[in-house]
């Protein structure tokens, strides 16, 4: 049972609290600094149960933020290795897997293979556009918001390949795609390092194939039909990690805003 004094207390220190606040909200401070100064108004006698309480409140308050404007990219997420939803200008909010394990935080996974020896890339263009597959399991995110997640900011890119155990990569930067009237022509990438194969290489400006859509131009192949698997083929590279029967069984890729 609270005692006269302390109810009195307890009284004296919410009415601070809510004029507090209320002062604060008129100056459009959010609620992480109204706790802030809070504190450093009442010091000690702020006790424990009102200062979770407001922590609690400040937490919340920040989640809605995420969830009626979420980020536009998983850097927002920090070191999160979880599906979060972003929001890109353009598109309505999707849901991305976010990856910090591979290559540091704030990666955002565009595209995941797990079997190397199925043809799930056998897409047609509609199908590239759009984006397929299970978000956690193998994927492509879809060329139209790969499109408009590059446009929004510089990114780069890092693909990630495993065979028997061996791990592969490759990191690139200034990672832009055109829209579908430029056929998701690769506008800018360049390479940085990495141990994978360069599937990039001479490939500025080529425009996107599927089996359906060949922009490779050649009378007597197809790499896409050949490859089961749509890419950015040119005379430079007709090899592609979306192919049936590529020899490494897990590939992922994924790009991040660029600092």
């Amino acid at each position: 049972m609270f005692s006269s004094k302390m109810l009195k207390y307890s009284i004296f220190v919410l009415v601070l609290v809510f004029s507090w606040l209320n002062v604060m909200a008129e100056t459009n401070v959010d609620l992480g600094q109204k706790v802030t100064s809070l504190e450093e108004q009442c010091g000690f006698f702020c006790f424990s149960p009102l200062n979770f309480l407001l922590r609690f409140l400040s937490s919340w308050e920040e989640k809605m933020i995420h969830t009626e404007h979420p980020p536009t990219s998983c850097r927002a997420f920090g070191y999160s290795s979880e599906i979060h939803v972003i929001h890109v200008p353009g598109l309505h909010p999707f849901a991305v897997p976010c990856d910090s394990q591979m290559a540091g935080p704030g990666w955002t996974v565009v595209m995941r293979k797990i079997d190397c020896c199925t043809d799930s890339f056998s897409k047609n263009w509609s199908e590239y556009k759009q984006g397929f597959g299970e978000i956690n399991g193998t994927f492509f995110i879809g060329l139209e918001k790969l499109h408009l997640m590059t446009e929004a900011s510089p990114q780069e890119l890092y693909l990630y390949a495993n065979e028997s155990g061996k791990e592969f990569f490759g990191k690139w930067f200034d990672f832009r795609l055109g829209n579908e009237d430029d056929g998701f022509n690769l506008k800018s990438i360049t390479h940085l390092n990495g141990t994978i194969y360069d599937y990039f290489q001479g490939q500025v400006n080529v425009t996107f194939s599927t089996y359906d859509r060949e922009n490779y131009v050649d009378e007597y192949y197809r790499p896409a039909y050949v490859n089961h698997g749509g890419w950015w083929y040119s005379q430079s590279n007709t090899d592609s990690p979306t192919r049936l029967y590529y020899y490494r069984e897990f590939v992922q890729m994924m790009i991040r805003d660029q600092t």
